[in-house]
């Protein structure tokens, strides 16, 4: 499994705090995995997992506050770089893959 993506989330402008309805983080998650809610351009990386149902980001959620959101959480990653491994099914993919693109482009540097 690539996401993890049960139940839905309440996000708040400005708070790096996650709350979940319906979700089972502590068995499902770690400090580290990538959090986005659906629809919204912005990857966060997951600072704590203090429950199954809250989380804290490393930094401030910045987009629009919201409540009953869809959203999923990427878990897998590659052993070397900890890139996102995508899988069929998965989700947003297209802004997950564009943020480890940015991120290889990051550690090749310039040509």
């Amino acid at each position: 499994m690539a996401q993890y993506k049960t139940g839905t989330v309440t996000v708040t402008n400005g708070s790096n705090v996650v709350t979940g309805s319906g979700t089972e983080w502590l068995a499902n998650i770690s400090v580290g995995d990538w959090f986005k809610v659906d629809d919204r351009s912005p990857i966060y990386q997951i600072a704590s997992v203090d429950s199954n149902t809250q989380i804290e980001l490393t930094v401030n959620y910045a987009e629009a506050t919201g409540t009953t959101l869809s959203y999923c959480i990427v878990t897998d990653f590659t052993p070397n770089r900890s890139l996102p491994l995508i899988f069929k099914g998965d989700i947003d993919w297209p802004d997950i893959y564009n943020k480890a693109m940015t991120m290889i482009d990051e550690i090749l540097g310039p040509p």
